[in-house]
């Protein structure tokens, strides 16, 4: 240095802002974060969706079984105990079976007079595009 020159004093100037890789990894971050929230959001509506077919389902299995039970079905042919609905519904084929079970009487032990020891349980089997639901009904 020479006297009677003196160079200012050095400061470091901070930079002001983020640096690009901070820019990069806070973008990554946040696409992350969109990414997973996006798949959930997938999921439910797919979700949502199979609920509501099956519950259009499960309306229309009901309907039919509700017209069998008001008599609104064409009538039924038998055939070694077993009673048999055809038609359709909506344009699409059904089946109606009708077969009786015997179930134990829940009540043999419980009641002081005599009760039978067995009960019939009517089942009804609806198939119906290739699906097939069971309603039991109790006399």
């Amino acid at each position: 240095m020479i006297r009677g020159h003196s160079m200012p004093p050095r400061y470091h100037i901070k930079p002001h802002g983020f640096s690009l890789l901070e820019a990069i990894l806070a973008l990554a971050i946040i696409a992350a974060a969109l990414i997973a929230v996006l798949q959930v959001r997938t999921q439910m509506i797919r979700g949502a969706q199979q609920a509501r077919d099956r519950q259009a389902l499960e309306r229309d299995d009901e309907a039919v079984f509700q017209m069998l039970v008001a008599g609104l079905l064409p009538p039924p042919t038998s055939a070694d105990g077993i009673v048999t609905w055809q038609g359709e519904f909506l344009d699409r084929p059904y089946i109606i079976q009708r077969t009786v079970e015997r179930i134990p009487n829940p009540n043999v032990d419980e009641l002081d007079h005599p009760v039978r020891p067995s009960l019939p349980l009517i089942v009804y089997t609806l198939t119906i595009d290739e699906r097939t639901t069971v309603f039991p009904w109790y006399e």
